[in-house]
């Protein structure tokens, strides 16, 4: 990881689907999303400044002049946001089950809908301040979701105004909507 972390962006736009999904397994989620926000010519960011409307081929046009400006292996962001940000993924074969593992870094606000086969997984977070987190997530019918997220020995975790124990690793979600707060312990 530190040796990944000494080279910055020094991959392909193709080589950053690799490069964003082993620093998310790996829990860097600070990291990873220094990278996707980040602004130097090896940015995303830097493809809008040059005026793509779309991923480009390759971060800038100097690292490859021929370029074209349709290039769906650089729109790394659109898959790892949903994936490893915001952590949805199916558990089993047409996503009956899926996981949600949010690694939502200092983010003081985001929301998503992802579409499954079963209908739209949709999550809402907020940072209320540096000890309170808040999901709003919405699961559709005939699908359940195992949310968990990094915990401290003494955080406080409710899911719809009632305390979970949260020994066993992660919180059941059936269908419906349901919310997640997440008070930090100072003690």
């Amino acid at each position: 990881i530190k040796f990944i972390k000494s080279r910055g962006m020094a991959c392909s736009v193709y080589g950053s689907q690799y490069l964003l999904d082993g620093l998310y397994e790996a829990g860097e989620a600070d990291y990873s999303l220094s990278l996707l926000n980040a602004t130097h010519d090896r940015s995303w960011y830097n493809m809008i400044r040059i005026g793509s409307t779309m991923a480009l081929e390759a971060w800038d046009m100097k690292y490859k002049p021929n370029s074209d400006w349709n290039h769906a292996w650089g729109a790394t962001p659109a898959n790892i946001i949903p994936r490893q940000l915001f952590g949805i993924k199916p558990k089993t074969p047409g996503a009956e089950i899926i996981t949600i593992r949010p690694q939502m870094s200092d983010l003081k606000f985001a929301e998503v809908s992802t579409p499954f086969l079963k209908g739209i997984v949709s999550l809402k977070y907020e940072r209320k301040n540096k000890l309170n987190k808040l999901y709003e997530i919405e699961i559709p019918g005939n699908m359940v979701a195992e949310f968990s997220e990094k915990l401290g020995p003494n955080d406080i975790v409710m899911l719809n105004g009632s305390a979970v124990n949260t020994k066993l690793g992660n919180i059941r979600l059936d269908p419906g909507k349901h919310k997640i707060e997440i008070k930090e312990s100072t003690f």
